[in-house]
């Protein structure tokens, strides 16, 4: 799928990647950004996220060194079938993080304690999930000078057992440079 960007300096511009990108900036430069990813969770995916902020998918992007993540959210774009109570957060560390490993820092869902404005509800994303159901906060958060951010999309305290994929976006809003893909 290619990335579709829009900037001062080229204009509206197709490359490779995934994603949207809207910028008056060159991809070195640090300004406000709002970088979309959509993120394709398989079934095996959600089977191996067994537990509470356990990483099922790490998002393809990541955010710069230093990057100030001023909101973020995970909206529902296709449930999946069979598990009712199917549900995933959305969470940050430094370092990308294999599946079924514990994953940072929880930014949306029921357990978000240190984010202001947070969604404090799972994302429902199986049979009871809802098409354009959405977590979100907005945290006004930066990483250290030396950290990069990456996102991670988590099970909750029961294991995730779906039987078709699930597809979500996840947007955030952002001060820093141009987002790298992992």
């Amino acid at each position: 799928m290619p990335s579709i960007n829009s900037s001062r300096d080229k204009g509206l511009v197709q490359s490779s990647g995934r994603g949207t990108s809207f910028t008056d900036l060159a991809a070195d430069s640090v300004g406000l950004r709002i970088h979309q990813e959509r993120i394709t969770l398989s079934a095996v995916e959600c089977d191996q996220g067994d537990g509470d902020n356990k990483a099922i998918k790490v998002a393809a992007y990541k955010l710069p060194d230093g990057a100030s993540v001023l909101s973020a959210s995970l909206s529902l774009l296709q449930a999946g079938g069979t598990d009712a109570d199917a549900a995933v957060q959305l969470m940050t560390h430094t370092a990308a993080v294999s599946a079924n490993a514990s994953t940072g820092t929880e930014i949306a869902g029921a357990g978000a304690t240190n984010s202001i404005g947070a969604t404090l509800r799972d994302l429902p994303i199986g049979t009871n999930g809802t098409v354009g159901d959405t977590i979100s906060t907005t945290l006004g958060f930066q990483t250290a000078a030396a950290s990069q951010t990456f996102f991670h999309v988590a099970s909750t305290v029961s294991s995730v057992a779906i039987d078709s994929e699930v597809i979500l976006l996840l947007t955030v809003q952002y001060v820093g440079g141009a987002p790298i893909e992992i």
